[in-house]
């Protein structure tokens, strides 16, 4: 390990390794801190590219930010599958949301009727449409909703490939957690790691998802809005994959959600539930119970599978569900993301172009990690033109001097469909 880098990245989840390979040109210096890269929060995720089913009222940014990246994954798939020789799941098959009940039914409608007023790609299923595409159906499947262009992918291949890539490159992934992050008078930032190590970096990209808050060194402003919120997955298996519905299947079982991604290997992953527990990472053995139970109601087959795996994961929310992409300084400014020389933040202050924050990515990290690399890169290279539109509500500054403090309660429940 060196002890000075010309970019540090701390947090080696999808969006910190795909910003080491889109936003740095091979040959640079470049740290990866993260005690078991890719390991975390993707390695729980299910890997669904879904701009239109994850689209909801009053998050219009959200999806216009979600449809910019769903529509740049074909060309990083293609990069990375490249690069790393290795697949990385990529599927572009659609995105089904059926109702279990008539009441499902109306919500459904009710999400429809808003998708389609948005312009989106969405089409009406009748109960006997939705079962001619997807035979696996349960009878008593009441319809729904096709969403053509939501994709999938495998998130555990992709970090794979990632940090195989990282290797091939010759940046150093350096296997411990980022104890504090504090500038330098010399310029850059100095990272003391929890090994007790202390590596220098000219700039500093912070993708540490939900466990932003726990760097010290960094602003109030940013740790504050960003908190951990839980959810469980279950991952069975089919010795024949044909077994498996062709598409992705979300549902709305006597009120409560649940989604089921198909892998071409067989694998049926089902989630998710939704719980603000802090840092907690256990398994509830009823949230395995509802997952599987609410799985076969829509899917009988899921329960004639051999169960593989139980594991949960932390999702990195916001006050507002968007994710945090721009730079930072300690004194709170929040540099934003135009890139501009003459930015200021609060008070005057000229924002702090070495360090830069890309994390709060909540429900949407896979999806919206090559559009974050690409902004990232414009905002290392300090080029604010290149950055994409659909990313400049997302700054930081949003919560600059919002005098936001954020106490996770208790709640128990399903993610949105």
């Amino acid at each position: 390990m060196n002890n000075e880098y010309s970019i540090a990245i701390v947090g080696g989840g999808i969006v910190g390794l795909s910003i080491a390979f889109t936003a740095i040109e091979p040959g640079s210096k470049v740290a990866i801190i993260d005690p078991a890269p890719g390991r975390g929060t993707t390695w729980v995720a299910a890997g669904m590219l879904a701009p239109v089913t994850e689209a909801y009222y009053g998050e219009e940014p959200e999806l216009h930010l979600s449809l910019a990246a769903v529509a740049r994954w074909p060309s990083f798939a293609e990069a990375l599958e490249h690069e790393s020789g290795c697949r990385i799941g990529y599927r572009q098959v659609g995105t089904m949301v059926v109702a279990a009940d008539n009441d499902d039914r109306t919500f459904i409608k009710e999400l429809y009727d808003f998708q389609a007023s948005m312009q989106l790609d969405v089409q009406w299923l009748n109960p006997s449409e939705a079962r001619e595409l997807v035979p696996q159906l349960a009878p008593s499947t009441r319809g729904g909703l096709l969403a053509r262009g939501d994709y999938q992918v495998d998130p555990r291949l992709v970090v794979d490939a990632l940090v195989k890539v990282a290797g091939d490159r010759a940046y150093d992934i350096i296997r411990a957690s980022a104890t504090s992050v504090e500038p330098v008078v010399e310029g850059g930032h100095s990272i003391k790691l929890d090994s007790g190590e202390c590596i220098k970096a000219g700039k500093v990209v912070l993708c540490t998802g939900a466990w932003t808050s726990q760097v010290p060194g960094i602003p109030e402003y940013i740790s504050t809005a960003v908190r951990p919120v839980k959810g469980e997955i279950v991952r069975v298996s089919a010795s024949e994959p044909s077994r498996l519905p062709s598409h992705t299947v979300r549902a709305i079982a006597k009120g409560r959600s649940v989604y089921m991604v198909p892998r071409l290997d067989g694998t049926l992953v089902i989630g998710a539930t939704m719980e603000e527990k802090g840092f907690d990472t256990s398994v509830r053995s009823g949230a395995v119970y509802e997952l599987l139970r609410d799985a076969r109601e829509i899917l009988p087959v899921a329960g004639e599978l051999c169960f593989d795996e139980a594991i949960a994961g932390l999702r990195p929310a916001t006050p507002d569900n968007g994710p945090l992409i721009g730079y930072i300084d300690g004194n709170g400014a929040g540099g934003g993301t135009s890139g501009s020389e003459s930015e200021t933040g609060h008070g005057g202050q000229t924002a702090d172009k070495s360090l830069i924050v890309a994390a709060g990515h909540y429900r949407n990290g896979v999806l919206l990690a090559p559009i974050t690399a690409e902004a990232v890169k414009a905002l290392l290279q300090d080029n604010g033109d290149r950055i994409p539109p659909e990313v400049l509500p997302f700054s930081p500054t949003r919560f600059a001097g919002a005098g936001l403090t954020i106490q996770a309660g208790y709640s128990r429940n399903r993610e949105p469909i």
